[in-house]
C-alpha cells in the first residue's frame, strides 16, 4: 500500500494518538473518502489498539433512488473492509428551504451535524473526512472570487473542534486527487460516482470544472501549490491576529448584565480601548465576543461585521439590527450587543 498516503495520515494524526480511542471516518463512497477509509483501515491493522474504526455515511436524500444506491454501495464497501458502518439520513432539501442558504450549504451543515451526533453517540474522539488538496484549492478559489477575509483565505484546517469531545480531522488535505486515484488503482479499489459532482448548478462544481482548468493552463507555475501555500500562510497570519484579538477583548470587555434583565444574551465592550487597535483586530475581537455569547454567526456577512465594527469609532452611531434578532447600540463609550428574543 502506498506509503505516501499513510504518511500524510500519520503526519496529521500520529497513530499513537488514536489507536486506543474510537474514530469515525466519513465515507460518501467517492474516491477521496474511500481512499481515507482504506488508509485508516490499513493503519489500524498495523497498529492495533483498543479503539474502534467506524465508518459513517450521511444519506442526504437529494437524488431519490441514487442516494439509496450510494448508501448500499458504502454498506458493501464497509463489509469488505470488515468495519462497522453507521448511517444517518437527513432531508437536506427541507433545511435548504428553511435556511435559504442553498443546497450546498444545507448539505454541508446537515453532514457535520450528523457526524457530530454520531461522534457523541459512539464516544469517538476523532472524526476524519477525506478532503484533499484539490478541495482546499477549490475552497480558496471560491472564497477569492467572493472576496474573502484573511480568515476565509485560510480555507480548511487540518484539524478543528467538532463537538466538546471530538475533533474533526482532514488527514488527506496535503494529498492531490491524482495521488488518490493512483492509490486506489494500486489497490484495485473502485468508488461510487456521485452524479451531483457534475452538476454545474453548484458553485464548487463550476469552479472545479470550468474555472480552475483554464487557470491551471494559463499559469507558468503550479497553481494548486500556490493556492495551497496561500491558505497555509493565511492560516498562520490569522492565528497571530486571533491571539492579539483575544488579548484586546479581555482588556476591553465590560462585565455585568447587558441591560435590566440579567438573563439577556450579548456583550458590552469599551470602544475607547478597542478603538486603539487596527480595524482587522477590532473586527476579530467582536467576532470572539459574539461567539462567546453564543449569538450564532452563520448568517453574519462581511458587510454585517464591517457595519458593527464601524460603530466602535462612531459615538453617534445609530442602533442597528443584525441577523439572529440581535441589536447593537452605542451607550456613550460602550458598545452594547444583545439578542432581543429568540433567534
Amino acid at each position: 500500500m502506498t506509503s505516501r498516503l499513510l504518511d500524510e495520515i500519520t503526519s496529521v494524526l500520529p497513530w499513537n494518538r488514536w489507536r486506543d480511542v474510537h474514530m469515525l471516518a466519513a465515507v460518501s463512497g467517492g474516491p477521496d473518502s474511500v481512499a481515507l477509509a482504506c488508509g485508516l483501515s490499513e493503519l489500524k491493522r498495523l497498529t492495533g489498539g483498543a479503539g474502534k474504526l467506524i465508518l459513517a455515511h450521511v444519506n442526504h436524500q437529494l437524488r431519490a433512488a441514487e442516494s439509496d444506491r450510494q448508501e448500499a454501495w458504502v454498506a458493501a464497501f464497509a463489509e469488505r473492509l470488515g468495519l462497522p458502518l453507521l448511517v444517518e439520513t437527513r432531508t437536506v432539501a427541507d433545511r435548504a428551504a428553511l435556511d435559504g442558504d442553498g443546497i450546498e450549504a444545507a448539505a454541508r451543515a446537515e453532514r457535520y451535524a450528523a457526524l457530530a451526533k454520531l461522534a457523541d453517540e459512539t464516544g469517538a474522539r476523532y472524526v476524519a473526512t477525506g478532503h484533499t488538496r484539490n478541495d482546499q484549492v477549490e475552497t480558496v478559489a471560491m472564497r477569492l472570487l467572493r472576496g474573502a477575509s484573511l480568515r476565509g483565505l485560510g480555507g480548511m484546517r487540518s484539524a478543528r473542534p467538532l463537538t466538546a469531545g471530538a475533533a474533526l480531522i482532514r488527514p488527506l488535505l496535503g494529498v492531490s486527487r491524482e495521488e488518490i486515484c493512483s492509490f486506489l488503482a494500486e489497490l484495485g479499489q473502485d468508488s461510487f460516482h456521485d452524479q451531483s459532482n457534475d452538476d454545474r448548478r453548484f458553485t464548487r462544481n463550476r469552479v472545479r470544472h470550468d474555472i480552475l482548468p483554464p487557470l491551471r493552463a494559463a499559469c507558468d507555475g503550479d497553481l494548486d501549490a500556490a493556492l495551497a501555500e496561500l491558505a497555509a500562510d493565511a492560516q498562520a497570519a490569522f492565528d497571530i491576529v486571533k491571539t492579539a484579538a483575544q488579548s484586546a477583548l479581555q482588556a476591553c470587555r465590560i462585565s455585568g448584565s447587558i441591560g435590566s434583565n440579567s438573563a439577556e444574551v450579548g456583550f458590552r465592550v469599551d470602544t475607547e480601548n478597542l478603538g486603539k487597535h487596527p480595524p482587522l483586530l477590532q473586527t476579530e475581537a467582536l467576532r470572539g465576543a459574539w461567539r462567546e455569547a453564543s449569538l450564532g454567526e452563520q448568517a453574519m456577512t462581511r458587510r454585517h461585521w464591517r457595519t458593527l465594527a464601524a460603530m466602535i469609532g462612531d459615538v453617534e452611531a445609530a442602533a442597528i439590527n443584525l441577523p439572529g434578532n440581535v441589536r447593537a447600540r452605542r451607550e456613550g463609550a460602550t458598545l452594547v450587543v444583545e439578542r432581543l428574543g429568540p433567534a
